[in-house]
């Protein structure tokens, strides 16, 4: 996926700069030795941006598809089962949440490394906890959807293996059974009527 930003700090401060220098006061708040430092500050702060928003935007796709899963538990039958589309997307969809989870080990890693570099700002380091922590959340709260849908399926699938034969067995128990006792009405009848 191409990103479709790009960091232009370093012209909106040439900018500034110029509009201050025109303007006739001097820029006493940009200083050129912090320059060197701002560049790596910004690298790190877009890749951390971009690999959350990489992480967010894969929880939203695997949400989805567990959505979609839970629709074809809910539709699922005992006539009508889809069971291997059920078993593949669920298997991708584990995956998926493997792999999300490992980036998102990753995305740690890399806040926990700009914090140990202690030049950041308290603001700077609230924010990107409180994004790793809302997509920890939000990857545990499809997670906990993925097992909540597979738990109803497992039910679901039980209770129609256990009522599938005997349900089954019991109703041609039944139509045979209606079948005999109906001709054994027409049997009476028909002798009640000769009388």
């Amino acid at each position: 996926m191409a990103s479709s930003y790009r960091d232009r700090t370093s012209e909106f401060r040439l900018l500034s700069e110029t509009l201050k220098k025109i303007g006739g006061g001097t820029s006493s708040s940009v200083q050129p030795e912090t320059a060197p430092s701002t560049s790596h500050d910004s690298y790190s702060r877009s890749e951390f941006n971009r690999k959350a928003s990489r992480i967010g935007l894969g929880i939203n796709e695997t949400s989805q598809k567990v959505a979609r899963l839970a629709q074809l538990a809910r539709r699922s039958s005992m006539f009508n089962d889809p069971a291997v589309e059920i078993q593949e997307l669920t298997a991708l969809i584990k995956n998926e949440i493997t792999a999300l989870n490992s980036a998102l080990s990753d995305l740690q890693a890399i806040q926990n490394m700009d914090m140990a570099d202690g030049s950041y700002s308290q603001d700077r380091i609230v924010h990107s906890t409180a994004v790793c922590d809302d997509l920890k959340s939000k990857l545990m709260g499809a997670t906990k959807h993925l097992q909540d849908v597979l738990t109803a399926r497992t039910e679901a699938t039980a209770v129609a293996t256990y009522l599938g034969s005997p349900a089954l067995k019991l109703v041609s128990f039944a139509i045979k059974y209606w079948q005999k006792v109906s001709s054994a009405f027409q049997l009476f009848k028909s002798i009640g009527d000769k009388d």
